[in-house]
């Protein structure tokens, strides 16, 4: 064997090893952005299901019953239904019990139980 021919196999050895490294390291990208929109998913569901229970909370706990919820996303309640949109465009959705007046809502939320009627309004 003569050099040329050794670093011509060097060279292919590690053009090898490189290729495998990159092809871990798109994996590695893929996934690590689907755990990040997975992570954005389950905080706006989390958020859904928070303003679901304070709903019933106030329902369940009777007329004087009040809390104020913080969101920066935008919240539409439709009938039984809470649909939340971020910044994004990522939307959720999640069910509530009661009757409650239909409305989008931002920011600070107030909702309340004043004889026996769930209001809701930006606070």
């Amino acid at each position: 064997m003569n050099k040329g021919q050794i670093s011509l196999e060097i060279i292919i050895g590690v053009s090898f090893v490189l290729l495998i490294f990159i092809f871990f390291l798109i994996f590695y990208l893929r996934e690590s952005n689907n755990l990040k929109e997975l992570d954005k998913s389950l905080k706006l569901r989390d958020e859904c299901f928070k303003i679901s229970n304070a709903i019933e909370s106030a329902l369940t706990l009777g007329p004087g019953y009040n809390i104020k919820i913080n969101s920066v996303n935008n919240i539409t309640l439709l009938s039984g239904t809470i649909s939340i949109r971020s910044s994004d465009g990522t939307d959720v959705v999640c069910n509530y019990r009661g009757d409650v007046t239909s409305g989008t809502y931002t920011g600070e939320i107030n909702i309340a139980n004043i004889n026996n009627n769930i209001i809701i309004q930006n606070g």
